[in-house]
């Protein structure tokens, strides 16, 4: 169980269905909890990647590009790190690049091949 896909998920569910408002609270209290377990320690490239998803969603997308960008010059993602930077692209509404992402992250070990980006 991972209560930051979780929140995601059902953020999205709401965004689909035309609720807007409550996916951005759903997603901004997920990002606020997130930064709380964290406090001031360094997060790893899955933790950021999920941070920028969540902040997307929440309506704060020049912070979510911001991070993603961080995330994306430390390296080539991987596996889970590159699933969750490809969330947050489709969250953004950058499908192209979420497309690209999660063909790299199922091509380097992650292990949902059937998750569906909305």
């Amino acid at each position: 169980m991972n209560p930051d896909h979780d929140a995601l998920c059902l953020g999205l569910a709401l965004r689909a269905a035309g609720q807007e408002a409550e996916a951005a609270a759903v997603m901004r209290a997920a990002a606020q909890a997130m930064r709380a377990r964290f406090g001031r320690k360094s997060m790893d490239p899955i933790e950021e990647a999920a941070l920028s998803a969540l902040l997307a969603g929440a309506g704060q997308a020049a912070e979510a590009r911001a991070r993603l960008g961080r995330v994306e010059r430390s390296g080539e993602p991987k596996g889970e790190a590159a699933a969750w930077l490809a969330r947050a692209h489709a969250t953004l509404g950058e499908t192209d690049r979420a497309a690209e992402l999660f063909e790299r992250a199922v091509a380097t070990g992650y292990g949902d091949p059937y998750y569906v980006l909305i």
